[in-house]
């Protein structure tokens, strides 16, 4: 019964498949004619920033401070066409090829609040931050044969955190915007846990491990993302390194590799 089911389905559909068939067997209509295209975009920022933070009056435990910077940015675009490349790969290293770099001046604004300053009796020292980047929203120029702008738009960050220890912090944090990416149509808004352990702990050499997870809920098709991350604190030089690795894969030339993947590294002077 099922094989002459099959047959007469078959039978059913030839006559529309036939010149589907035949149209792609011809020499002039191959697959490998395909013209279809991806384009490739490729960005990176490196931030020099001078800060200054100081309390303030009318509220006890409440310090704003902010961030004057330059940024340079790297901002690089190419096509790659299906078919005519040999490897995926080579799309990414003619992007990265291709890039233009431009500098541009940047404001960030923050806002600390230390609850037990106020009412001394709330348990584990809570702290709530806020930081708003971006503010001017600085542009930075694509490759002469691309054109235009690349913007880092406006961003707000909203943070708690806990100390059930001197030795222990637990922080939660997530953007208040919803934040466009380097991809068009595809936006960030990041929700983050993570807890902080001073392996060192003194006042003037402090080693902190951090660990935590986030998720894009900007995007319902998102994964959760492991974070791992440590510093150096010692006197007034501050060095912090993390990375990020998400759940999920992707396969790229026929190797299974981390859908995402990211890296930032931090050196400062507190004085």
């Amino acid at each position: 019964k099922d094989v002459t089911t099959a047959a007469n389905t078959f039978d059913r559909y030839a006559t529309d498949a036939k010149p589907i068939i035949a149209n792609a067997s011809t020499s002039t209509n191959s697959y490998t004619n395909n013209k279809s295209r991806l384009t490739v975009d490729a960005a990176s920022f490196v931030e020099i920033a001078f800060g200054y933070g100081k309390f303030v009056k009318f509220l006890d435990g409440l310090s704003i401070g902010c961030n004057l910077k330059m940024i340079n940015g790297c901002i690089g675009r190419d096509k790659f066409q299906f078919m005519q490349e040999s490897q995926t790969e080579d799309a990414f290293n003619n992007t990265i090829d291709t890039t233009k770099s431009s500098w541009a001046p940047s404001i960030d604004i923050g806002f600390l609040w230390d609850v037990n300053k106020k009412y001394p009796k709330f348990p584990m020292n809570p702290k709530a931050g806020l930081v708003i980047k971006n503010i001017n929203s600085p542009g930075f120029d694509y490759p002469d044969t691309v054109g235009g702008t690349y913007r880092l738009d406006r961003q707000a960050r909203l943070g708690f955190a806990l100390r059930p220890a001197k030795f222990w912090n637990l922080l939660m944090d997530i953007d208040v915007t919803k934040n466009k990416t380097a991809v068009n149509g595809f936006n960030s808004q990041q929700f983050a846990l993570g807890s902080e352990i001073n392996i060192i702990n003194r006042k003037q050499f402090n080693i902190p491990l951090r660990l935590g997870i986030c998720k894009n809920m900007a995007e319902s098709s998102s994964k959760m993302a492991y974070t791992l991350g440590m510093g150096v604190n010692m006197c007034y030089m501050h060095l912090d390194i993390a990375g990020a690795l998400s759940s999920d894969s992707t396969t790229i030339d026929n190797e299974k590799v981390a859908a995402k993947a990211s890296v930032s590294a931090n050196c400062g002077i507190l004085f």
